[in-house]
């Protein structure tokens, strides 16, 4: 499970990462639209994956209680 989780992590980063580059690109070039464009998905990455942490931790905790 350890391993799983530290591998996920990763994968988090180099995506978070390249969606960085990816507006930096845009803005360097004046693409402003794509820009915000990109910003906006990786916004909406960054909610999806607390929401699911999120769902995860009250998932285990109502399991504890049990």
């Amino acid at each position: 499970r350890i391993i799983s989780q530290v591998d996920h992590s990763e994968t988090v980063a180099r995506n978070s990462i390249g969606e960085h580059e990816l507006v930096v690109e845009d803005l360097m070039a004046s693409r402003w639209e794509s820009a915000v464009t990109h910003l906006k998905e990786h916004l909406n990455h960054h909610r999806e994956r607390v929401r699911k942490e999120f769902a995860e931790k009250i998932h285990q905790a109502e399991a504890q209680a049990s």
